[in-house]
């Protein structure tokens, strides 16, 4: 099913006219509106938001903080960050880099790094702890 999707690559390949569409958390293929794409603040930024192949993590750091900073005053956080969620983006999207969607329970579908790997596993464990203590 997976291969049906518009995979979001960059937010330079936005086409506000071409529908996306995710597989949301019940594994139902849901259509995404794209309307806000033509409102982001990041439009041009593409090296703001995407690091390159070996990036220093110091050099990560400031990137993503200037990206922090874009995002804060984008008037479409929200729904960046829903689709950078459901479609498991790499980069950094509606102020939420890699580890954060992963501890939110949505890792990128390509892990690059394995800080993002840590976050992943730790939101599936707290998860599974979380459903068990319910089911008791």
């Amino acid at each position: 099913m997976t291969d049906q999707l518009d995979r979001i690559t960059t937010p330079e390949s936005f086409d506000a006219m071409s529908p996306i569409a995710a597989i949301d958390g019940t594994g139902v293929l849901v259509q995404l509106d794209t309307n806000w794409i033509a409102r982001a603040a990041c439009k041009g930024q593409v090296n703001l938001f995407f690091g390159i192949a070996g990036e220093r993590p110091e050099r990560r750091v400031r990137r993503e903080a200037a990206a922090r900073q874009v995002c804060a005053s984008c008037p479409v956080l929200t729904p960046c960050r829903e689709a950078a969620r459901l479609n498991r983006e790499s980069g950094f999207w509606g102020g939420e880099n890699e580890e954060e969607r992963a501890a939110a329970g949505f890792p990128p579908r390509s892990v690059s790094r394995r800080s993002v790997q840590a976050a992943a596993s730790e939101a599936a464990r707290t998860r599974h702890t979380h459903t068990h203590a319910q089911a008791s």
